[in-house]
């Protein structure tokens, strides 16, 4: 029996963590372009007019595909971890002054970004053990 974790086997792949991450930030930004053209319904911030939350959200998330694709490497894995970390708390964090705090395109969303966080912090991994194996 292997004792190999799934984090590690999955490692081991960066192609497939790639697409993951690739798709699912797609996956995302259409969801918020939708949100912004009012398509969707989904609770915001007081105040913030839907095209403002849809279109800037749908932007990031559509950088995040652009830099995937274009500048793959560790600066941009880090920084996408850290704005999954950012995007997740504070949904976590403004939920109770919404009503309803959770909603299923909120949590849809949530879970897509939860597996992109997981697919970057996976190709991290793979590159720890690519740079020690080279050393």
């Amino acid at each position: 029996m292997n004792a190999e974790s799934w984090v590690d086997r999955l490692a081991g792949r960066p192609a497939v963590l790639r697409a993951v991450a690739l798709i699912l930030c797609a996956a995302c930004a259409l969801v918020y372009a939708a949100i912004g053209l009012g398509l969707i319904y989904q609770q915001r911030p007081d105040g913030m007019r839907p095209w403002v939350f849809g279109y800037s959200a749908a932007s990031a998330f559509a950088l995040g595909v652009v830099l995937l694709l274009t500048r793959p490497g560790r600066i941009v894995w880090i920084l996408g971890s850290a704005f999954m970390i950012l995007v997740i708390v504070a949904y976590v964090l403004v939920a109770p002054s919404r009503q309803p705090s959770f909603e299923i395109w909120g949590i849809s969303l949530k879970i897509a970004q939860l597996l992109i966080l997981a697919s970057l912090v996976g190709l991290l991994v793979h590159d720890r053990k690519v740079r020690v194996a080279a050393a």
